[in-house]
């Protein structure tokens, strides 16, 4: 069966998003030696994407824009894309991710874990010092409304009649999320799409199974309130050391990331630590 790794990358005029799932493909092309094709969902000509991009992308799946679709939303960070992932994944085993990730281990053991359930989610994040984040400050709207507390920014799915079922129901929620979010606590809704409620709606319709228990899939989660270190603001970047060797080990404050690293504020994509993952 064919393993692949798949973002969504629309650039907005605030994000380069290709350029976050160029330094993602870098950071796979040197951590996993056995599965690490990406492939990126964009509605970016391809014409217009640099031949050292198109180089280390397995595919570039091209779909129309939906400008009209993402202004109704309010949303920079989630577009009509984000539900399509098992329409456009051009393998039978994927493993779903946001952009601002770069891998710093193997994680190759993973897949065979991950194998015996159709569809999972992330549950359990870690924070940079590689502890479980106990913090809910960001998903209050999980909590208060009783909803699966999943995080789409790293997730597997097999093809199957469960992954295929649940993919049609996120669909749905999508094109009707005003609808379905109208049910959620005022206080605790956003009044714009977000991708983590949307599909923890359509996993809580489907009744499918708890594996919030599990430890893997997992990430590090760099927003700030989730660290316990007091005040630091979202931009961390600024309070909080980044150091790259020769290696593509990354430390932050001399920790070593041992896992997927979600790093959410983008200064971190540094000129330097770019061409770090451009040296082979």
């Amino acid at each position: 069966m064919t393993k692949g790794f798949l973002v969504v990358a629309e650039n907005n005029n605030n994000v380069d998003y290709i350029k976050m799932a160029y330094v993602l493909a870098l950071s796979l092309k040197s951590s996993q030696p056995k599965y690490n094709k990406l492939s990126i969902i964009t509605t970016e000509p391809r014409i217009s994407l640099p031949q050292k991009y198109l180089d280390v992308f397995d595919k570039v799946i091209i779909c129309e824009r939906d400008d009209n679709w993402k202004t109704k939303s309010k949303s920079l960070d989630t577009t009509s894309l984000c539900a399509s992932y098992y329409k456009h994944t051009p393998y039978d085993e994927t493993i779903v991710l946001d952009t601002d990730i770069v891998f710093t281990q193997d994680i190759s053991e993973w897949w065979d874990i991950l194998f015996d359930k159709e569809l999972i989610f992330t549950s359990n994040i870690k924070t940079f010092r590689g502890n479980n984040v106990e913090s809910n400050y960001y998903r209050k709207a999980f909590t208060e409304n009783k909803l699966p507390d999943i995080y789409t920014g790293l997730f597997y799915f097999r093809k199957g009649d469960i992954s295929k079922t649940f993919f049609e129901m996120v669909n749905t929620v999508f094109n009707n999320w005003e609808m379905f979010f109208e049910q959620l606590q005022e206080k605790y809704r956003p009044n714009f799409l977000n991708a983590d409620i949307a599909y923890s709606i359509a996993y809580k319709l489907l009744a499918l199974p708890d594996y919030s228990h599990l430890s893997i899939p997992t990430f590090t989660h760099m927003k700030s309130q989730l660290q316990d270190i007091g005040n630091v603001k979202e931009d961390w970047t600024k309070f909080l050391s980044v150091f790259i060797n020769s290696n593509k080990d990354i430390k932050i404050n001399n920790y070593r990331q041992l896992y997927p690293l979600h790093y959410h504020d983008k200064n971190f994509l540094t000129k330097e630590l770019i061409e770090s993952y451009e040296i082979r």
